[in-house]
């Protein structure tokens, strides 16, 4: 996946982050009174945090995986020109050279930026999930002191 696509999804997991949080009640919000709606939604919010701390775990991977591919890439342009392929010390310096970069670039395209795709498409359904079932709902004020005290989520 390029760089740039997974940088959209980085920003749109940030949004949806950000409008979750954010997001305000209308003024005749529906209010949840049930124990079961109540609890449903208080641990899809819990999943949603979770998510969120391995997305944001994930994009720190992705950055680190992306920052060492591009670095030996860069150093692999440098020091092609600069190869003395009459030296076999020079030539088998610069094969070990390539092989770290091609290492670097496959670990890169198929696990690290697959990886990171999965967890933001996991963390985006979550969120659409909360979004269709307790967004702009209120819960019952005593209900939820209810069932917040015996709260358990799978």
């Amino acid at each position: 996946m390029k760089t740039a696509t997974i940088q959209r999804l980085a920003c749109t997991t940030g949004i949806m982050t950000l409008a979750l949080i954010c997001a305000t009640p209308p003024l005749r919000a529906e209010v949840l009174s049930s124990p079961e709606s109540i609890r449903r939604c208080l641990c899809a919010e819990q999943g949603v945090a979770a998510l969120s701390a391995q997305v944001q775990a994930g994009y720190a991977a992705y950055e680190e995986g992306r920052k060492r591919a591009d670095m030996l890439n860069d150093i692999v342009q440098t020091k092609r020109p600069q190869v003395n392929v009459n030296n076999a010390a020079e030539v088998d310096a610069f094969r070990h050279l390539l092989e770290q970069r091609d290492e670097a670039s496959a670990q890169f395209a198929d696990k690290t930026s697959p990886d990171y795709a999965a967890q933001v498409e996991r963390y985006n359904a979550k969120v659409a999930e909360f979004n269709s079932s307790c967004a702009n709902k209120s819960y019952d004020s005593v209900v939820l002191a209810q069932v917040k005290a015996g709260l358990s989520c799978p």
